[in-house]
């Protein structure tokens, strides 16, 4: 049987406004934290898609969204997501491209966060302000690689978690 003997840090990404650094933490520590369990039972860098799927789902499963990463750096798709983030966005993304579905204003630093936690297959956590519905957001999100039976990422579990307003 083979250990991890030494933890994989997290790349926290500089705030996009760093007035919302005390921002919702919860949500993000605890996926990271489970997604670290899953990494140390089954002995890899990053879990791979059975591992998720065969294993007991944490209490903030309503935070996560599930993207396919795409080759050749194309744009990854949602293939799920949590009734937190359907409300967050007004609508359910499965299918949708990330460009598409993901507010505006916050896209471009997403796709970027993206690519770089599948590039580096550590995980990835922000914080940052965006327009979710026509209203100011603080939000902290979290990216988490996840493996295919090559050992390549080839998707990404997020968790999401915001605040109305972020006066």
């Amino acid at each position: 049987m083979t250990f991890i003997t030494s933890v994989a840090p997290v790349i926290h990404a500089p705030p996009a406004d760093p007035l919302v650094d005390g921002a919702e933490r919860r949500a993000c520590a605890l996926s990271l934290a489970w997604w670290r369990g899953l990494c140390e039972t089954g002995g890899n860098r990053a879990p791979t898609r059975a591992q998720i799927a065969n294993a007991s789902a944490p209490s903030v499963w309503p935070h996560f969204f599930f993207l396919r990463c795409m080759p050749g750096g194309g744009e990854n798709m949602f293939e799920g997501a949590g009734p937190i983030v359907c409300d967050a966005l007004g609508f359910d993304p499965r299918g949708w491209r990330v460009a598409d579905a993901w507010p505006a204003d916050a896209v471009e630093r997403a796709i970027f966060l993206q690519h770089t936690a599948a590039d580096l297959v550590m995980p990835i956590e922000e914080a940052g302000r965006m327009r979710i519905q026509g209203e100011d957001q603080a939000y902290r999100c979290i990216l988490l690689p996840i493996l295919d039976s090559e050992d390549r990422v080839s998707h990404l579990l997020g968790a999401l978690a915001f605040q109305n307003g972020g006066d």
